[in-house]
This record gives C-alpha cells, structure tokens and sequence, in this order.
C-alpha cells in the first residue's frame, strides 16, 4: 500500500473516534498544518481523510474552503437516534427471525469492563466501551452488510459531557443496567422483548442527554 494511502487511513482512524465522541469542539476549523502535525501524517493524507469524513457528514466544508466539526442540532442528534434504532433493533429481530442461540459472551465483558470504567471515573473508555457494546449488538446479526452500514454511519455516543457531573454518572450507571438486561433477554432468547429492552434504552439515554445537555446551556 503507498505510504500516503497508510497515512490517510492512519488520520482517518484516529480522527473519525475523536469526531464521533465530541471530543473536538463543535464549529472548530481542523487546520490542515496543525493536524498534519499532531497526527504525524502528511498534508496530503490528511486531506484525504478529511474528504471521507465529510463524505459520512462528521466534518463540514467551509463556505471558503476547509474542513469545520459540524454542530449539530436537536434535529441531527433525533435522526442519528432513529437511525441507530433502526439498526440495532433489526439487528435482534434478525436473530428473532433465526430462532437459534446466541453467543453473548463479548457483551457481557464489555458490560463488565463498563463498570471497571465507571467505577474508575475514566469517562472516555467508559464512553467507547459503550459504543462497542452497541456494534456488538448488531455484529450479533452476522449480517455482513448490516454491520459495515452501522460500522460506517455517524453513531454519535458523544464524551462532550463532564463525567464529574452527578447527573451524568447517575445516567453512566442506568446505562449499564440496562445493557445487563438487555443482555438477559438475549440470553433467555427472547429476542422480542431484548428488542422493545434495546429500543427503549435508547430513547432513553437520548433522553437523558439531551436533557443534560440543555442544563448546560
């Protein structure tokens, strides 16, 4: 592979998780020579990944040029919500449809690591852990194409919040239990009711957020 090539996708993976879990500030102009930089890539490769994630919507292109962190709106973060919905839940209704045992040992390591995070206050693995517990969901569906659309589309599950904040350490924890059981529910094979579990986990922490975001403002 040439090197540009392996640096673009170097910039790529280590921008788009930065990106996805607001770790930059919203509005901010992602200077090509400073980037280049601090990701040791470069200018070339870094336009490169630039280009691709604005092609998936995480970064936007100014009026006169360069790349800006998008911020989003209530309506974005409602689509975002609809999307991941609709992937995740047709993730379960596939196994639903299947009939047969599932393997959820993966998920509950990362429920557990979940707690070793929180428990340790380290938000940013607690927040990541989260989101790998939501692709572990739907690679439960072996459904190749299922999984690369989720792999591949703006999941925000953002760290933008304080973790010192006692209202979002109380969401960190019902977060958690509601992974657990939806976890049970999948165990048991009830893959209807993990469904309605994992639907409704979702519309409440989008919930939760949002509410915790508008104190914020």
């Amino acid at each position: 592979m040439p090197r540009q090539s392996i640096q673009s996708d170097e910039a790529y993976r280590r921008l788009r998780p930065m990106l996805l879990h607001g770790q930059i500030q919203p509005g901010l102009r992602l200077r090509e020579t400073e980037w280049a930089s601090r990701l040791g890539v470069h200018r070339g490769a870094l336009r490169e990944a630039f280009s691709l994630l604005t092609h998936e919507g995480l970064l936007r292109p100014g009026a006169r040029g360069g790349h800006f962190v998008p911020a989003l709106e209530r309506a974005d973060l409602d689509e975002v919500l609809e999307l991941r919905a609709s992937l995740e839940t047709g993730a379960i209704r596939q196994l639903a449809r299947r009939g047969t045992p599932v393997d959820i040992s993966d998920l509950r390591v990362t429920c557990d690591t979940m707690r070793q995070l929180l428990d340790q206050r380290m938000h940013l693995g607690f927040v990541e852990a989260d989101r790998r517990f939501h692709e572990q969901v739907v690679e439960l569906s072996d459904n190749s194409r299922m999984i690369r659309a989720y792999q591949h589309a703006p999941i925000l599950i953002t760290a933008a919040l304080d973790a010192a904040e006692p209202g979002h350490l109380s969401s960190m924890r019902v977060t958690v239990a509601e992974h657990e059981a939806i976890c049970d529910r999948l165990e048991a094979g009830d893959f209807t009711d993990a469904a309605r579990l994992l639907e409704a986990h979702l519309f409440a922490a989008h919930s939760r957020y949002t509410e915790l975001m508008g104190t914020r403002e």
